[in-house]
């Protein structure tokens, strides 16, 4: 297996998108002064938190299809 940092110096572009789980925003959220929040409920909800989310454990990138140049 190859890491990143075995790749030649070409054009490549690895773009990665992370969410986070509602719940941790919301949690995030109460523990703000109420003109810096951004999410607003109309209940009291006994949400705990935060809780893992996100990108977790080791990611491994595979070549699907080999090119040609």
């Amino acid at each position: 297996m190859r890491s990143l940092t075995d790749t030649s110096p070409l054009k490549n572009r690895l773009e990665v998108e992370v969410t986070n789980l509602w719940a941790n925003r919301i949690v995030g959220d109460a523990r703000l002064p109420k003109e810096k929040r951004v999410t607003t409920i109309s209940q009291r909800l006994p949400i705990q938190g935060p809780h893992e989310s996100g990108l977790l454990g080791p990611v491994q990138l595979r070549l699907t299809g080999a090119r040609t140049r």
